[in-house]
């Protein structure tokens, strides 16, 4: 969501931006299959009926038995236990109706794509190379701000900077030395 949010930010102040990085998201809503969606909206539910600790259980269980979410390729053999080590305590503290309702409202956001063209400071578009519809998402961030560069990480889905640190950090070094000139 924090990519989503950045986008509308740069739009209504572009003044304060000097550059902008968008990691793994959208100008406008997820496009899931109806499956997709519809599991989405049960975790919400579930959240609301067994608070966070049942939802990151939910989480753990499916990653581990690939749960029709599947394993992502990963560039160390233990990026899995990491990223969820790292994203545990923050479910933890997600209040379970924020959680429900933010499943709600990703859904209904309304598009900023044919907005894109009025971003102009230097950007950087990062996408996990297998994560799913934020891939093509991506693409459309890429092409519709001007100048902006596309970073496609390798053996890597939703959390690139845990799956393939090293690439990550090289697209995020890139970017500040074309923000700063120094390219």
């Amino acid at each position: 969501m924090g990519g989503m949010v950045a986008l509308r930010y740069v739009l209504a102040h572009p003044e304060r931006v000097s550059s902008l990085i968008l990691m793994d998201t959208a100008a406008s809503a997820p496009e899931f299959p109806g499956p997709a969606r519809q599991m989405m909206e049960g975790v919400g539910e579930l959240a609301r009926s067994s608070g966070m600790a049942g939802v990151a259980e939910m989480i753990r269980s499916t990653m581990e038995g690939g749960g029709g979410l599947g394993a992502p390729p990963v560039a160390a053999a233990d990026a899995f236990d990491t990223s969820f080590d790292r994203v545990r305590p923050k479910l933890d503290q997600m209040d379970p109706e924020a959680f429900a309702t933010l499943g709600k409202v990703l859904f209904e956001q309304e598009s900023v794509v044919d907005r894109l063209s009025e971003i102009r400071c230097p950007t950087t578009v990062i996408v996990g190379q297998a994560d799913g519809p934020l891939l093509p998402a991506s693409q459309v961030l890429a092409d519709k701000i001007a100048g902006a560069t596309l970073v496609i990480v390798p053996e890597s889905a939703h959390q690139p900077q845990l799956e393939n640190p090293k690439v990550w950090f090289e697209a995020v070094e890139d970017h500040l030395r074309r923000a700063r000139g120094t390219v």
